[in-house]
């Protein structure tokens, strides 16, 4: 080895013995930090009233250099390990950020295109098809209408008076987009009795004026679909009703489904086509007492050339007169007419539903089978 290797070699074994002696003089200050600690929490420890009044009496200019010099460092030191830690954990995260991101980014995300509402839809004349196409809305319709029952309690501010809301959406141009209405009210008859009898008067329809039944299909005595004309407002519908009875004799739900576009049905040149969806609730408040509540939502009526969504002719067909200048003024005549049109068809509907369970209670008491599960109204 030559002079140059051995100066070289000197060298470097005396920055490694500086290092290794700088890092056992790290570690002492450590422990002695370690010790002076353990020491003062064992004093700490120690019961009496002395160590009590002698630490009393203490004051922070009156500690010794020693205990000043402890106390600085076992803070630093406490603080260089949170620092260490928070440092770990930011470090941590920062990967299972990246980690996550590589991940979406391998994720290929199918492009959105635009497609219609799933009530547009159009249901299929084949057979089975047509029949999965019942379940499918009207499970859909189902869900809706459980996940709006608190909704629907609020929008009659809490209380079970009979009562029945309606209002027109517009769109930016005033044009109508749709109809929307809520309708509440208690009858005095058994739960049971009331869906029966709501079941067979939504399948028949003899309460409601104005309805033409042209074609009637029952599949499973839970889904009924109808194919209806309304003569008043000279519009139809083909319109999907299923039953759905809750468990533990809460109550029923009944869902409707308007149908757009039907295979089995198209459009006619002159055809005024409703489309929507809605539901009731059967509510089982007492003994005696059923609380039910409706709402539904129809589109503008459809047509083989678009919607028909102008002002002048909705209010044609609610029987209202368009103001000349004011669209405004239109729609609040809209609305009024079809409000009262619609708590009119419910009334009708309460009184044909009464005079049958008085019927019903009539017979029951006749032929003498004693309880009729229905009270006086």
């Amino acid at each position: 080895m030559d002079d140059h290797s051995r100066t070289r070699f000197r060298l470097y074994e005396r920055l490694r013995k500086q290092e290794y002696r700088a890092e056992k003089r790290r570690e002492r200050k450590l422990l002695e930090a370690q010790i002076y600690y353990l020491e003062d929490q064992i004093k700490h420890n120690i019961p009496g009233p002395a160590r009590a009044v002698k630490e009393a009496l203490l004051t922070p200019t009156s500690r010794g250099p020693r205990e000043l010099a402890r106390i600085s460092l076992y803070e630093r030191t406490t603080a260089e390990d949170e620092r260490r830690r928070l440092q770990s954990l930011v470090q941590r995260r920062a990967k299972l950020a990246r980690l996550l991101h590589a991940w979406v980014v391998q994720s290929v995300a199918n492009p959105l295109g635009e497609k219609g509402a799933w009530c547009e839809g159009t249901l299929m004349a084949d057979p089975a098809a047509r029949q999965y196409g019942f379940e499918w809305l009207t499970d859909r319709v189902y869900h809706s209408a459980m996940r709006s029952q608190a909704t629907d309690a609020a929008d009659f501010d809490g209380n079970v008076a009979d009562k029945c809301l309606l209002h027109v959406h517009t769109g930016q141009n005033l044009e109508v987009l749709a109809v929307e209405n809520h309708c509440q009210l208690t009858l005095l008859v058994e739960t049971a009795v009331a869906t029966e009898l709501l079941w067979t008067d939504s399948n028949v329809l003899k309460s409601i004026p104005g309805l033409e039944l042209m074609d009637k299909n029952v599949h499973d005595r839970q889904i009924v679909f109808l194919r209806i004309h309304n003569t008043h407002y000279g519009v139809s519908c083909c319109k999907i009703i299923r039953r759905y009875d809750l468990p533990a004799n809460q109550g029923t739900v009944f869902v409707y489904v308007y149908i757009r576009d039907d295979e089995r049905y198209p459009l006619h040149e002159s055809e005024r086509r409703l489309h929507g969806y809605g539901w009731s609730i059967m509510h089982n408040i007492a003994p005696g007492v059923t609380l039910v509540r409706s709402s539904s939502l129809l589109y503008a009526p459809a047509t083989a050339h678009g919607a028909m969504d102008s002002i002048p002719e909705t209010a044609k067909m609610y029987g209202a007169t368009a103001h000349a200048t004011s669209n405004e003024t239109t729609l609040a005549r809209i609305e009024h007419n079809a409000l009262a049109q619609f708590t009119m068809s419910m009334r009708v509907q309460v009184d044909t539903l009464v005079a049958r369970v008085q019927e019903e209670t009539a017979k029951q008491r006749v032929a003498g089978t004693g309880q009729s599960g229905i009270v006086e109204l």
